[in-house]
């Protein structure tokens, strides 16, 4: 069985962060150890936690691009999962976090990135607490994204709330049965 284990940006240099996070990546990787890189597109700007808060990273594309460096390494070296972050990034969606966001996962991420492995959310109770919405809401959006993966936490009734809701919307066809597929 494999464990993921997830590498967090630091608040160091972004060289000095996909250099460090590439090898840390790379060692569990050769232990048999599925690595994660998170929180995308780097949460290093917030003194903040956005599993608590609802961030909202107010910077242009160009001051957010060194940000982008240890995932780009990450990419080129077959990194097999990365998890999105809870912020809401102003330069590339002005409506959604990056866990829900089409514009994040899909264009920047996958788009212009050229990941191709597992996208996952972060957990998702604590942003939509944040924000005043219900989990599901935030779990659906994710889905309608195209996040391969939706991560929540609480008790098992309210995951089985949860996937009911996930599974009512697959059902009417809101969420889409080919990203379902994708994923």
């Amino acid at each position: 069985p494999s464990i993921v284990i997830c590498l967090r940006y630091a608040r160091v240099s972004s060289t000095a962060t996909a250099t460090l996070s590439d090898a840390f990546a790379s060692g569990l990787r050769s232990n048999g150890v599925i690595p994660s890189m998170k929180h995308f597109p780097g949460i290093g700007r917030s003194p903040y936690n956005t599993d608590d808060v609802a961030v909202t990273f107010w910077s242009s594309a160009a001051t957010l691009a060194p940000a982008l460096r240890p995932y780009r390494l990450a990419i080129s070296h077959h990194i097999p999962m990365i998890m999105l972050s809870n912020g809401r990034y102003m330069a590339y969606d002005t409506v959604n976090g990056a866990g829900w966001s089409h514009a994040i996962s899909n264009n920047l991420l996958r788009g212009q990135l050229g990941f191709t492995g597992v996208t996952i959310t972060d957990a998702l109770n604590g942003a939509a607490y944040s924000r005043g919405v219900a989990t599901w809401t935030l779990a659906v959006r994710a889905a309608r994204a195209g996040t391969d993966m939706i991560l929540v936490t609480g008790t098992e009734a309210s995951t089985r709330y949860i996937y009911s809701k996930l599974m009512a919307y697959a059902t009417s066809g809101w969420i889409s049965r080919t990203a379902l597929a994708a994923s």
